[in-house]
């Protein structure tokens, strides 16, 4: 970390990028860092993502870069590989800093914490070896990030390391409660999906194994916003006894797939049949193809039984 202490602190102009489909780790790690530079005198602010939203907009917004501005330095924060990188965005990456142990390769420095729960551990611990101080605005950031990509602290990441970092932020003066709030509250659209989610779920290996799966036809007819799908692998990862929980989310021409697993299981391993990767509890993958719910589920299936035969029945 000492490296990317020494580059941020002698370079200046920066900008920010974030993921796509971005989620409260990616845009609260990208805006605390954004607001820690500006208080050291920095130029900086964020890329304006085409895929936010509103859900963290009002966090965010203060922080988008205007336009004309001439940026010297890019960052990409919570993105692990180019392909990740924000929609429509096509420009070089000067560092990379993350907490996927992907080995990315598209930034001229990296840096990834593969044992942090969320990006935004690895900015607070950068942030204070900056000596930037933790005011209440920027710890409002950095707990949206480490919140949403724990799943407010019920995630097996959350670590002694993590409560560690969420009381700092605490006694720095957010109103976590008002955060969850704002950040978890669920719509009735969303409440709408998770019923037909939940309605088709498939069970294998003894409940071990939970397959879910969201249509274009379903996500149209509940009428659902973008912010309602985010975490939505989490709904059968809930579920008693379900070690492997697959999510598959039809899009315009291919499936998106996410895994959350528990010991002994590794989603990254099972993604990775599929090209795609993560964590080891948490991972995704894409078949680029339009194919029924039912080839879709019977893919992803065959990726996992190839990982671990014990699971098919």
């Amino acid at each position: 970390m000492n490296n990317i202490v020494r580059f941020l602190q002698q370079n200046n102009h920066f900008l920010l990028l974030t993921h796509r489909r971005p989620d409260g780790d990616t845009l609260g790690s990208a805006a605390a860092l954004c607001a820690g530079l500006r208080s050291l005198g920095k130029a900086a602010y964020l890329w304006r993502n085409p895929e936010i939203t509103g859900r963290y907009l009002p966090f965010t917004e203060p922080y988008f870069a205007p336009e004309g501005y001439e940026h010297s330095t890019t960052i990409a924060v919570d993105t692990a590989s180019a392909s990740l990188l924000g929609k429509d965005w096509d420009g070089p990456v000067h560092l990379r800093i993350d907490h996927h142990p992907a080995t990315a390769g598209f930034a001229d420095m990296e840096y990834s914490d593969p044992s942090a729960a969320a990006c935004g551990e690895v900015i607070q611990e950068l942030l204070e070896r900056l000596g930037v101080t933790l005011t209440k605005e920027i710890a409002e950031l950095l707990y949206i990030a480490i919140s949403t990509d724990t799943g407010c602290f019920r995630y097996s990441n959350t670590t002694a390391r993590t409560h560690r970092h969420a009381a700092a932020l605490i006694d720095a003066g957010i109103d976590a409660q008002m955060l969850n709030v704002k950040v978890f509250a669920k719509s009735r659209e969303r409440l709408a999906m998770e019923s037909a989610i939940a309605a088709n779920i498939a069970y294998s290996a003894g409940g071990r194994v939970a397959a879910a799966s969201l249509t274009l036809e379903e996500k149209t007819a509940v009428a659902v916003a973008e912010d309602d799908l985010e975490n939505i692998a989490g709904i059968a990862q809930g579920i008693e006894g379900v070690q492997v929980a697959l999510m598959l989310r039809e899009e315009a021409d291919s499936w998106r797939v996410s895994c959350r697993t528990s010991e002994p299981y590794a989603a990254n391993a099972i993604c990775g049949v599929l090209g795609g990767g993560g964590h080891s509890r948490a991972a995704g993958a894409e078949i680029k193809r339009r194919i029924t719910p039912e080839a879709a589920r019977a893919q992803v299936l065959a990726a996992l039984w190839e990982m671990y035969p014990e699971l098919r029945d």
